[in-house]
């Protein structure tokens, strides 16, 4: 028998059962059979639940959020890939814009966690788990802390020459 926690609830299912109810052969003989205690899972609560009762204040999971344009770059065209900072928040920009001159609504998904290859500055070598900064003047990844937000860690290697110009940064996804 199987055991799934469904919503905090358990619920049984047979293992090893066809649709019409007969057993199913299993190729290998040492197999253990469908009640052998190996072959129950335990499934944790689904996000948001507790006893069974749903929380009714959630609203995303907060990978990723909408905003307009004007609140990031009036005027400036966004590309898609691109890293953004509005107010305390860095993303990177999964689609692209045009210039926004006034406020006509245009919105762009800014991605706040996951994995990038982002510009950095050239002549900087970088480690594996190694402070990420947004350069808010150039536009890019730095190893250097100064002023700049951290924005995440290197989860590649990266020689210091000056045509190393791209990094792969693993976004924190917290408030800058």
């Amino acid at each position: 028998m199987l055991i799934f926690a469904v919503m905090g609830t358990s619920v049984t299912a047979k293992v090893g059962v066809n649709r019409t109810g007969h057993k199913k052969q299993h190729p290998d003989p040492d197999q253990r059979g469908p009640d052998h205690p190996s072959r129950s899972i335990i499934i944790p609560p689904v996000l948001g639940t507790s006893k069974g009762n749903v929380m009714k204040n959630f609203i995303a999971a907060g990978d990723s959020i909408t905003v307009l344009v004007d609140d990031i770059a009036m005027g400036t065209p966004i590309t898609a890939g691109t890293g953004q900072i509005i107010g305390g928040i860095f993303g990177v920009a999964a689609n692209s814009t045009g210039p926004v001159d006034i406020d006509d609504g245009s919105s762009v998904v800014l991605n706040l966690t996951g994995i990038y290859d982002l510009p950095k500055a050239p002549s900087q070598a970088w480690t594996v788990g190694a402070k990420v900064y947004w350069d808010t003047t150039n536009y890019r990844c730095t190893s250097e802390a100064g002023s700049n937000p951290l924005i995440g860690i290197a989860v590649l290697a990266v020689g210091a020459t000056a045509a190393e110009t791209t990094g792969r940064v693993r976004l924190n996804g917290v408030a800058l």
